[in-house]
């Protein structure tokens, strides 16, 4: 009884599945004519390649494999390397190695690609920045930021910018860090510029002029379509137990 209730289940399932898709009523009909054959042809030869092909079975192949096998894409990005060493498969092994937390050894790779057309590739110095500060190697990431500013200033995204602010907060250079900060707070997209302004006025004993920020961010935020709203959450509400703890 229980399997004959699956089959039919499934039946419904799959006819409802070909009716959404807009195949045509010969399909259906073989669903529902012949229960079980009609709904197992149905899944070999539509939904089982249909799932293969989406983009949640990629990411759960990729999952699967990765959890297996956490080392593959830094293990093939090295053999690349070693074959063939050039500027494109040294960056293939420095992502690979940012992506599986290892930045200190990214850094020196990204830093080795920065040499002759590529000495100031502003994707290589973002890059270059971004593994330097992951390691805990601020001054370094600083460096790399103000190379970047220099070199190619179109390309300091607000990202690129609000991490030049980070680093320098991270390094001990408050002053500076407060001036990026104060800047950032003007034109970045999201409270996040504001609340770690914040935060950082706060460290320093300077509650009230925290408050401001948290407030302001908390201002910022009126008004704001609410799925937009809804990815600066964690950040509004970092705000908000700011200024009930303050």
């Amino acid at each position: 009884m229980p399997l004959l209730i699956l089959s039919y289940l499934l039946q419904i399932a799959c006819a409802v599945h070909a009716f959404k898709r807009g195949y045509p009523m010969p399909v259906i009909f073989l669903i529902l004519a012949f229960p079980f054959l009609g709904s197992l042809i149905y899944v070999v030869a539509v939904l089982i390649p249909e799932w293969k092909n989406s983009r949640a079975a990629r990411g759960a192949v990729t999952g699967l494999r990765d959890a297996i096998d956490p080392e593959r894409d830094v293990r093939a990005a090295k053999e690349t390397l070693a074959i063939t060493d050039t500027v494109g498969n040294r960056l293939a092994l420095a992502d690979a190695l940012a992506g599986r937390g290892r930045p200190a050894e990214a850094a020196g790779h990204y830093a080795a690609c920065l040499e002759g057309i590529y000495e100031k590739d502003p994707a290589i110095l973002t890059k270059l920045a971004e593994a330097r500060f992951a390691a805990g190697e601020f001054p370094a990431a600083i460096q790399a930021l103000e190379t970047l500013a220099e070199a190619a200033p179109e390309h300091r995204a607000e990202t690129t910018h609000l991490l030049y602010a980070r680093a320098l907060a991270e390094a001990g250079e408050t002053a500076r860090a407060l001036e990026e900060f104060e800047t950032l707070a003007g034109y970045f997209s999201g409270p996040e510029a504001v609340v770690r302004q914040g935060m950082l006025l706060q460290s320093l004993g300077r509650g009230e002029d925290a408050r401001g920020c948290f407030q302001r961010a908390l201002d910022g935020a009126q008004g704001v379509p609410a799925k937009l709203r809804e990815r600066h959450e964690d950040w509004l509400e970092l705000a908000r137990q700011q200024l009930e703890t303050s």
